[in-house]
C-alpha cells in the first residue's frame, strides 16, 4: 500500500482550515529529514518540538476542529484576541496622524469645544466609522473607493457568517 503524503495528513487533521503552498513546501522538506513515523507521531500529538508551522486560527467552532490535537504547544503559540477597529485607529486608516489624534483627545480631555469647520468635519468621519462598522475589509473597501458603493455587500456577508456561526449553537 502507497503511503500517503504528510501534507495530505496534516490537511486531513487541521480541516475545515487549510495548508497554503509556503505549508506544503514546509512539509515537503520534513518528509525529506525525518522518517515517516515520526512525522506521523508527530501529527498525532500537535504542533511539537520536532515541527512548527504558522496557524492563524480563528472563529468559534475552532476548539471543536482540533478535539484530535492532544497537546498544547505551550511556548510556541501566541493567543491574539482581535477586534474591530476603533474611532482613533480608523483615523489612521484614513491617513489622519497621530498629531490629529492628539488634538482631538486634547479638546475631550480639556473639555474644550471644537469650532465649527472642526466638528463638521469630526461628525463626517465619525459617521463614516459608524457606517463602515469599524470592520477592517469594510474599512479598507471604503477608503480605497472612497464610497460606500461596495461596503453593503460586505457587511452583509459578515452578517450572514455570524448567523451561520450562531446556528451552529443554537
Amino acid at each position: 500500500m502507497a503511503r500517503r503524503k504528510i501534507a495530505t495528513i496534516v490537511s486531513e487533521k487541521i480541516h475545515p482550515f487549510s495548508l497554503n503552498e509556503k505549508g506544503k513546501a514546509g512539509l515537503a522538506k520534513l518528509e525529506a529529514q525525518y522518517s515517516y513515523d515520526l512525522l506521523l507521531e508527530c501529527i498525532n500529538i500537535g504542533i511539537s518540538r520536532y515541527f512548527k508551522y504558522d496557524v492563524i486560527c480563528s472563529g468559534s467552532m475552532m476548539g471543536l476542529n482540533y478535539k484530535d490535537i492532544t497537546s498544547n504547544s505551550v511556548g510556541y503559540k501566541t493567543d491574539i484576541m482581535m477586534y474591530s477597529m476603533d474611532f482613533e485607529e480608523f483615523l489612521w486608516a484614513k491617513g489622519y496622524d497621530e498629531s490629529f489624534v492628539e488634538m482631538l483627545l486634547s479638546h475631550l480631555i480639556d473639555l474644550r469645544p471644537f469650532n465649527d469647520l472642526e466638528m463638521r468635519r469630526l461628525d463626517s468621519l465619525f459617521l463614516d466609522y459608524v457606517v463602515t462598522g469599524g470592520m477592517p475589509d469594510v474599512v479598507a473597501t471604503f477608503i480605497n473607493e472612497g464610497n460606500f458603493s461596495n461596503v453593503l455587500p460586505l457587511q452583509r456577508q459578515l452578517l450572514a457568517d455570524y448567523e451561520e456561526d450562531i446556528i451552529k449553537y443554537a
